[in-house]
C-alpha cells in the first residue's frame, strides 16, 4: 500500500546517504593525497607537480564538502516533506469514511443493542472496510461505557481501541521514522552503510 510514494522516500535516503557518504570520503583521501610524502624515486618536479595536483583536488573537495552541508540537508528535507504531504492525502482518501461502503444489515446489528462483546469483536474482524471498522469501534465503546461487567468492557474497548487505528496513521508514523533517517542521512556519513538496517522496521510496515 502507497508503494510509490515509500519507494520514492526510500530512493530519497539512500541517495541522501550515498552522496554525504561519497563526499565525506572524497574529502579524507584528497586529505591523504596531499598529506603524501615525495617518494623515494620520485624527483622534486614531479613531487611538487603531485603536490599542486593534491592541493587543488583538497580545496575542490573541501568546497564540496561545506557545499553539501549546507545544501543537503535543507534539499532532502524538502524532498521528504513533499513526500510526506502526498502520503497524508493518499491515507485521507484510503481511509476517508464512505456511504457506499456501510454494511446495512450490520448497521441494523449495530443499533439493535443485542450485540455480545464477542460479537463486537467477530464483526470488527469481519468488517473489510475502514468505514465499517470505525462505526463498530464506535458502537464498541459507547456500549462499554454502560457495561458493568469488567471483562466485557475490557472486550469493548479493545475493539474500540483497534478502530481508533484504522486510520493509517501507523503508515505516517512509520514514514516519519524514514523521514528522522533521511535527516540523520544528510548530515551523518556513517548512515550510509547503515541505512539498511535502521531503515527496514519503517519500511516493512508498508509493505506488509
Amino acid at each position: 500500500m502507497f508503494d510509490t510514494i515509500v519507494n520514492e522516500m526510500d530512493n530519497l535516503c539512500r541517495e541522501t546517504a550515498q552522496r554525504c557518504a561519497e563526499a565525506y570520503h572524497t574529502l579524507r583521501a584528497a586529505e591523504d593525497a596531499a598529506r603524501a610524502k615525495q617518494g623515494i624515486d620520485e624527483s622534486p618536479v614531479k613531487y611538487k607537480a603531485r603536490q599542486a595536483t593534491a592541493a587543488a583536488k583538497l580545496e575542490d573537495a573541501r568546497k564540496l564538502q561545506r557545499d553539501l552541508a549546507f545544501d543537503l540537508p535543507q534539499e532532502a528535507e524538502s524532498k521528504g516533506n513533499a513526500l510526506r504531504r502526498q502520503l497524508e492525502a493518499a491515507i485521507a482518501d484510503k481511509y476517508a469514511a464512505d456511504p457506499a461502503d456501510v454494511d446495512a444489515n450490520t448497521l441494523t446489528l449495530l443499533q439493535s443493542g443485542i450485540l455480545t462483546p464477542p460479537e463486537y469483536a467477530r464483526l470488527f474482524e469481519k468488517a473489510t472496510s475502514p468505514t465499517m471498522r470505525r462505526l463498530i469501534g464506535k458502537s464498541a465503546g459507547d456500549a462499554a461505557r454502560t457495561t458493568q461487567d469488567a471483562e466485557n468492557a475490557r472486550i469493548l474497548r479493545n475493539v474500540e481501541y483497534q478502530a481508533m487505528h484504522t486510520s493509517g496513521g501507523e503508515y505516517l508514523v512509520a514514514f516519519d521514522g524514514l523521514c528522522d533517517i533521511l535527516r540523520r542521512s544528510a548530515k551523518n556519513p556513517t548512515f550510509c552503510d547503515r541505512y539498511s538496517e535502521l531503515a527496514a522496521p519503517y519500511l516493512d510496515v508498508f509493505r506488509r
